[in-house]
């Protein structure tokens, strides 16, 4: 499952819970021994969580069991574990585990987005699955499959930007090795794509 922090996220783990369908969302681990806690705490009775770092024995064990894996797209990577890949029109360190993990499995990467409605009640969209490419080069395939899939969330955003909760920074400046990197694919000058407005918070 690929989603971002758009609308309220939880109602799509927790009605994957209600409806008896099993959810984990791969998350990454909280500095503060008493904000993990914490986290894990609220989050009873939803979704599993699996720690992103080491955690991709955790992930196919939950696919082989039937579960549904959930990434949640929309986070600032730190560079060491990143590919970059085009978000508003600017390189952004995204996690390329979804696209690895979908590459290695088989398994389909279905967008799910909700967001709430005028009438005040919360619709969820579920999508087509994100068409990833499969030839020889599985590096080129990895950053275009998470390429295709950063696509897919600025688009869920861009329709609806007052719904969009992230605060921290989501764009940071790459290193030095990789930026050169991005300048030779020339990914440094992508399109610029227009300002979203209205946004929920926007990362500076």
């Amino acid at each position: 499952m690929l989603t971002a922090h758009l609308g309220n996220w939880e109602v799509l783990v927790r009605a994957g819970a209600a409806l008896g369908v099993p959810v984990s969302i791969v998350t990454r681990r909280f500095r503060a021994a008493w904000a993990e806690r914490a986290w894990r705490r609220l989050r009873r009775g939803g979704a599993g969580l699996i720690v992103a770092e080491g955690g991709a024995r955790a992930v196919l064990a939950a696919l082989a069991a039937g579960e549904v894996v959930g990434y949640v797209l929309d986070q600032h990577m730190p560079p060491r574990r990143a590919v970059w890949v085009p978000f508003f029109g600017r390189p952004a360190a995204t996690s390329p585990d979804l696209a690895r993990l979908a590459r290695l499995t088989g398994a389909p990467v279905v967008p799910l987005f909700t967001w709430r409605g005028p009438d005040g009640r919360h619709v969820v969209e579920v999508q087509a699955p994100v068409a990833l490419p499969r030839t020889a080069d599985a590096a080129a395939d990895i950053l275009e499959g998470t390429r295709r899939c950063a696509a897919v969330v600025e688009a869920a955003v861009r329709a609806r930007p007052e719904q969009w909760l992230w605060i921290h920074r989501r764009w940071k400046p790459p290193p030095p090795a990789a930026a050169a990197i991005l300048a030779a694919a020339d990914v440094a000058d992508v399109r610029r794509a227009p300002p979203i407005s209205g946004a929920g918070a926007a990362a500076r």
